[in-house]
C-alpha cells in the first residue's frame, strides 16, 4: 500500500515538473509576443454585428467594472456565463466546488457562429478550455493581478484584441504597456501582474485558455512570429 502512495506521489511529481517544463519552454520566448495566427477582420466585423448575440455581464460580482463576455468555450455549451464568465476562484470558493479552466471544454453555438476565429483555431480545439469573447466599454478594467499563481498550471493563455489599439486599451505587464496589432493572436505570461483599461467603448478581446501539453506548445514555438 505505502509502494501505491508513492508511485502515485512519484507520478504527481512528473506530472508537475513537466507542464513546468512547458510553461518555461513558452514564457522563456517573452512575456507578452505575436502568433503567425491571425482573423479575418471583415468577417469578424459581420459577426459580432449580429443582433442575436447576448452579452452577459462579466464577473456580477463587480458592476462597475463594464467588462461583458460571449461564451465560446463552457462547461456544458451553454452561453448563459453563469459560471465561466465568473472568477472562477470565486465561484469555487462559494459553491464548494473545484472547477479548473479545463472543466471547460464544449463548444458554444457561438464558437460556431464566429467562424473568423474557429476557423483559424481548428488545430488547439480540442485542446482549449474556458474561451470567451470580452467586450470592455469605456472604463472597463481588470486591476493588477496574477493568475493561478497558487495553483500549479494547467493552462496557458493566448488573446487577440478586436476594435481597440494599443492608445485606446492599455494592456499593462509588469509595469510596463504592451504594444498590440489586433486581429493577432498573442501568448501573454499570466504569472506576471498584468492590468487592463479601455479608453473607449467596444473594445474586444479572445480569451483562450489553453491546455499545456507538448502539442500546444509546439503550436507557440511554431507560430512565433519572431525566430
Amino acid at each position: 500500500m505505502l509502494n501505491k502512495f508513492l508511485k502515485n506521489d512519484i507520478f504527481k511529481q512528473d506530472e508537475l515538473l513537466q507542464r513546468e517544463y512547458y510553461y518555461n519552454r513558452i514564457s522563456s520566448l517573452g512575456k507578452f509576443y505575436r502568433l503567425t495566427t491571425t482573423f479575418d477582420d471583415n468577417q469578424f466585423r459581420n459577426e459580432i454585428n449580429d443582433e442575436k448575440l447576448k452579452w452577459i455581464k462579466y464577473n456580477k460580482s463587480k458592476p462597475w467594472s463594464h467588462r461583458y463576455g460571449l461564451s465560446l468555450i463552457s462547461l456544458d455549451g451553454k452561453t448563459d456565463g453563469e459560471i465561466d464568465l465568473n472568477s472562477i476562484l470565486e465561484w469555487n470558493r462559494t459553491h464548494n466546488t473545484n472547477f479548473n479552466e479545463r472543466s471547460f471544454q464544449t463548444p458554444t453555438p457561438y464558437w460556431n457562429h464566429f467562424q473568423s476565429i474557429s476557423s483559424q483555431l481548428s488545430e488547439l480545439q480540442k485542446h482549449l478550455g474556458r474561451s470567451h469573447l470580452l467586450r470592455l466599454d469605456e472604463a472597463g478594467i481588470f486591476p493588477p493581478h496574477r493568475d493561478n499563481y497558487k495553483q500549479d498550471d494547467l493552462t496557458f493563455r493566448l488573446l487577440a484584441f478586436f476594435n481597440c489599439s494599443s492608445s485606446s486599451l492599455h494592456l499593462n505587464i509588469d509595469g510596463t504597456n504592451a504594444h498590440f496589432s489586433t486581429n493577432s493572436l498573442y501568448f501573454l505570461d499570466t504569472r506576471l501582474i498584468h492590468s487592463v483599461v479601455s479608453f473607449q467603448s467596444n473594445a474586444m478581446l479572445l480569451i483562450l485558455n489553453v491546455e499545456l501539453n507538448s502539442q500546444t506548445v509546439n503550436y507557440v514555438i511554431e507560430h512565433t512570429v519572431e525566430k
